[in-house]
Order: structure tokens, then C-alpha cells, then sequence
């Protein structure tokens, strides 16, 4: 009967041991075959370059020490980038989907919140971008044009993307 007694005792604690240790181990061995396909798949997916003509303008005042650094990156010059601590806000014209495209482009390439993305009023953003009450704007060509967007702004500087391939302005 003793025997019998203790041969229950050592089956219930085996049961007990294995609850406790056996089976957190096989779920963790579990979930990792599953976090291998997870961590595969976590790549941030880039929305496509837009094809066409981009100006891109730049508040020279808010960007006195890191002009050179912003120009080098809207224009992907990448012997020249750099690591850049400074969080900025991008205004595209309502209804440049293109820009809009552009813009989101490009905030992906940044850390999160490091650049904030924004759309307003065409007339108002032309009107901004004049009188210098912008940080970055992003115009399609095509937009630009149709604003009548000036070509030279005083304390403005103006950077023009042309598709995949960036032509220097």
C-alpha cells in the first residue's frame, strides 16, 4: 500500500514539474518559429517614388546650421548624409497627390515623428511659402505652375527632384 502511496506522489509530482517547467518551455519554443517569420516580414515598406518634377522648399532661417544636411537628404545625395537632430514640418498643397506621396517618402527614411506631414489650402500654402511662414513645402511641378509659384524667394531655398533621378538646382 506504501508503495502504491508513493508511486502516486512521484506521478502527481511529475504531473506538477511538468505543468510548471515543460510546458512554458514547449510554448516558448513554439512562438519563437513564429517570431522568426514575424521579425522577416517587419520591414518597412517605402511608398513608391513618384515620377514627375518636385520643388522643394526650405526656410533658410530655420535651418541656418543644417541647410547643407537637409539639402543632401530631399536630394538623396548619400556621400553626404548625415545624421540629422532636428524634427521638421513638411506642407504639401490639398489635392498634390503627388507630393503628398513624395512627402510620405520621405518621412519614412526618418525616425519616427521626426518629421511631421501636413496638407493646407493651395493659396494659403503659396501664400506661406512668400512671405516665409513655412519650414519645408513640397510642390508637384505641375502644381507649382498652376499656382504660379515664384521661382526665387528670398530666404527660401528651393530644391528641384526630378522622379528616381535628383537634378541638382
Amino acid at each position: 500500500m506504501k508503495k502504491l502511496k508513493y508511486l502516486i506522489d512521484i506521478l502527481l509530482i511529475s504531473i506538477l514539474l511538468f505543468s510548471i517547467i515543460g510546458v512554458p518551455i514547449i510554448v516558448y519554443s513554439l512562438n519563437n518559429k513564429n517570431d522568426d517569420m514575424v521579425k522577416a516580414s517587419a520591414s518597412i515598406k517605402l511608398p513608391d517614388v513618384p515620377s514627375g518634377e518636385f520643388i522643394i522648399l526650405i526656410n533658410e532661417s530655420m535651418h541656418e546650421d543644417t541647410l547643407d544636411k537637409w539639402e543632401a537628404f530631399f536630394r538623396n545625395d548619400e556621400d553626404n548624409i548625415v545624421v540629422i537632430f532636428e524634427d521638421i514640418k513638411c506642407i504639401y498643397a490639398t489635392g498634390d497627390e503627388q507630393a503628398k506621396v513624395l512627402a510620405k517618402r520621405y518621412q519614412a527614411y526618418l525616425p519616427e515623428n521626426q518629421m511631421e506631414i501636413s496638407n493646407i489650402n493651395p493659396i494659403l500654402l503659396v501664400s506661406k511659402v512668400e512671405n516665409r511662414y513655412l519650414d519645408i513645402a513640397i510642390f508637384s511641378k505641375e502644381m507649382a505652375d498652376y499656382l504660379e509659384l515664384k521661382e526665387n524667394i528670398k530666404g527660401v531655398k528651393r530644391i528641384l527632384i526630378k522622379g528616381d533621378n535628383n537634378e541638382k538646382n
